[in-house]
């Protein structure tokens, strides 16, 4: 999924021709209601800009499919028209890339796994943008880490009316763009039990993709790994706003973890409360 959106913003980016023509059809679809224009490629180092990405092609996919699906196959609508002489002639390079673009993005399957991801991702984004900050707000965003936790724990706990919400997304973004409800062919293998398309989709997708996120979170932020986010609240401008009982706190989670190490241990904690 991640490279499909890759391909998709290479696709756009790389020819302003055919950025113009995606203009052109928000123009005459969004009748001026959507401000955004071009989409943003999936950063591999500014985690925050996924969470961008995926919001970005969810509200321009109905503009987007339109776009591939002119390029392969234009239609009679003057709307859509190149504006003065030209004509959009698109080459067959072009038109085999939109092809390949398209039948991904009509697909139900890449549209139900696009839009779980992104909200199924969206609890972390507070906690993303904290740890890729200073330090400071490296240390007050790991705070919100049981935060997080809490919110993937009552995603579970409340899993059918928070899928609910999730697939009447999915079903509204796919009849904009055409494509039918259904669910992967059943061989009589290993695959899940289900009597529908919303209930395999749920079962298939949505649980094990939560349960992979969850024990991630519980793996990444163990309580023996939290002991090394506490040294960022040694930096000045965190720790002089503590009183004196959180710095006690703060000492003691220090001290079982990094004690053994330091040069003077009786030292500790008069050069902390100094």
């Amino acid at each position: 999924m991640l490279d499909s959106c890759r391909e998709l913003y290479s696709f756009l980016d790389n020819s302003p021709k055919r950025q113009r023509f995606l203009d052109i059809v928000i123009d005459v679809l969004g009748k001026g209601e959507t401000k955004k224009r071009k989409l943003k490629n999936l950063c591999k180092t500014r985690w925050i800009e996924r969470h961008s990405t995926f919001e970005t092609i969810y509200d321009l996919y109905e503009y987007v499919v339109t776009t591939l699906d002119e390029i392969c196959v234009p239609s009679e609508d003057e709307r859509f028209e190149c504006p003065g002489e030209e004509s959009w002639d698109w080459d067959a390079s072009t038109r085999t890339l939109a092809n390949g673009l398209r039948h991904t993005m009509k697909s139900f399957g890449y549209i139900f796994c696009f839009v779980c991801a992104m909200d199924m991702l969206e609890p972390m984004r507070p906690l993303v943008s904290a740890l890729q900050g200073r330090l400071v707000e490296v240390y007050f965003g790991f705070k919100k880490v049981e935060e997080v936790m809490n919110s993937y724990t009552d995603i579970l706990s409340g899993i059918d009316k928070w899928f609910e919400r999730l697939y009447t997304k999915v079903l509204r973004l796919s009849e904009l763009v055409g494509s039918a409800e259904e669910r992967p062919l059943v061989n009589r293998r290993g695959t899940t039990p289900a009597e529908t398309a919303k209930e395999y989709w749920k079962r298939a997708v949505a649980i094990p993709f939560l349960d992979i996120v969850s024990s991630e979170l519980k793996s990444r932020f163990s309580h023996e790994k939290r002991a090394h986010y506490e040294l960022c609240a040694l930096v000045p401008e965190v720790i002089s706003k503590k009183d004196e009982n959180a710095v006690t706190s703060l000492l003691n989670v220090l001290k079982e973890k990094w004690e053994h190490i330091l040069p003077l241990p009786a030292a500790f904690e008069s050069e902390l409360f100094r």
